[in-house]
């Protein structure tokens, strides 16, 4: 009978590190993300750098397991009218937004999916908003004494507006646009989960947000993902002022309080704009990490240089990362500095499955077993270890370690399950030591799920979104 009892033990746990481990490996899937492109849209040779972009998406659907391409806004450089510092505007500009349909139109004809955050420079006008007085903007330097004329994302609309269009209505992944036919959702299915991805308009207005909000709510506790044109970075309007001012208009540090840091379910941001590669990871109300990335290689693109570089978000939620990459079709190569090439801790079970953060041993409580398994990780090397044997081991950050700052996780998710202050009490108690058949029971089923874990990833498929 003790065998037996301990078997059907070690199953249950099996059971529950499968689910802890992302249903047994799923295999791991790529998110493109594509900056600014508004260099590139210029030229003819420009025009191909941006196309090779979306064909390399095509062409590696498969192996690289791409499910979505997200575009960071600026998909063009002087709007539909032009810029109004510019003696001569060049009407309707029909070259640049033929380059960048065409580029687009790529992905659309293999069936990926993709979304944009429009920026300044879609505007009519370009950084011409309506609302704005003369005063605030480079319109009056250029035009002493005339209005603002109407400006908005009208010719934008006429090529990408959904509702305009049509042109995402056979898009099993769209799931609408607000009214004003330029932020929109999808909702996509990648890894053996849903995703929600909203892809918001420069500078992101109070309308905006409330839209968003709603979308939120209705699809509550799905992880989401926002895709905007300025949020991250220190250049060009962030953190402290949108870039361009006007009622209702948001900086980065209002977004952050309006929309990002009380919805729990958003982990990660991503925008251009900046000219920056910078990120950070911020906490949200919850306690909960966010993922805020900028990435602008429009830099990359002057001067003839056209070398068109791409993220590749490899979510790979076996291993409990997000794997970032940065590289140029054109050029075959890839950026591998710190700036342009990092990994992201992200333990989907804990965040996302309702995972205690602090539960060792998977029995769904925080108790003093599970401080005995933190107690014996600590400090320890354990490298060579899966994932979520690490996790076992009280890696709990999921930076590879069990060091000073899982333990203040610890302490942390003990008292938040049993009370403040008990987690000291506990310590002043005293508590056994485990038992060498419990011990040597973990021990067997971490590392079960730990063979389960070591496929090679050559054989994953993996699935990669692009963001432009």
């Amino acid at each position: 009978m003790a065998v037996l009892e301990k078997l059907s033990q070690c199953v249950l746990m099996l059971a529950l590190l499968a689910v802890a481990s992302g249903a047994w490996a799923q295999d791991p899937w790529t998110l493109i993300g594509i900056g600014d492109t508004q260099v590139l849209v210029e030229t003819v040779a420009g025009a191909q750098a941006f196309s090779n972009m979306t064909q390399w998406a095509v062409d590696n659907q498969e192996t690289e397991n791409v499910v979505f391409v997200t575009q960071l806004g600026d998909i063009v450089q002087d709007g539909f009218y032009g810029r109004p510092n510019t003696a001569a505007p060049s009407l309707n500009n029909v070259d640049q937004w033929d380059r960048a349909e065409a580029a687009m139109s790529i992905l659309e004809d293999a069936s990926i999916p993709w979304g944009t955050g429009v920026g300044n420079h879609e505007l009519d006008w370009v950084d011409v908003i309506p609302g704005v007085t003369p005063s605030s903007n480079w319109w009056a330097t250029q035009n002493p004494g005339v209005p603002v004329p109407a400006s908005g994302f009208e010719g934008w609309k006429q090529r990408f507006g959904p509702v305009t269009t049509g042109r995402f209505d056979s898009v099993p992944e769209f799931g609408g646009a607000a009214p004003n036919d330029v932020d929109t959702y999808f909702i996509y299915n990648a890894g053996g989960r849903d995703y929600l991805h909203l892809h918001l308009q420069v500078d992101i207005p109070d309308s905006t947000i409330a839209w968003a909000q709603g979308i939120i709510d209705a699809n509550s506790g799905m992880p989401t993902m926002i895709s905007t044109h300025v949020f991250e970075g220190t250049q060009h309007g962030p953190p402290n002022n949108p870039y361009l001012s006007g009622p209702g208009r948001n900086s980065a540090n209002q977004v952050w309080d309006k929309l990002i840091k009380d919805n729990a379910q958003i982990f990660m941001v991503l925008n251009g704009h900046t000219g920056q590669q910078v990120r950070q990871t911020r906490t949200n109300t919850a306690g909960k990490s966010v993922f805020t990335i900028s990435q602008d290689y429009a830099g990359f693109d002057t001067g003839g240089a056209n070398s068109g570089y791409v993220r590749l978000y490899e979510f790979d939620e076996a291993n409990s990362v997000i794997h970032v990459k940065t590289y140029s079709a054109t050029l075959d190569n890839y950026l591998t500095s710190s700036a342009h090439q990092f990994d992201l801790p992200l333990n989907w079970f804990a965040r996302f499955d309702g995972g205690l953060l602090g539960d060792l041993d998977f029995n769904t409580v925080i108790d003093g077993q599970d401080w005995i398994l933190f107690r014996n990780g600590h400090l320890k090397d354990l490298s060579g270890l899966s994932a979520m044997q690490k996790y076992a081991m009280g890696d709990l950050d999921s930076d590879g370690d069990n060091d000073v700052i899982d333990f203040g996780l610890f302490e942390s998710a003990y008292d938040n399950a049993n009370g403040e202050g008990q987690f000291q009490s506990m310590l002043s108690s005293g508590v056994p030591e485990p038992t060498a058949a419990g011990m040597a029971l973990v021990g067997t089923c971490c590392s079960l799920i730990g063979y389960r874990g070591r496929r090679t990833r050559g054989a994953l498929r993996r699935r990669r979104i692009l963001v432009f």
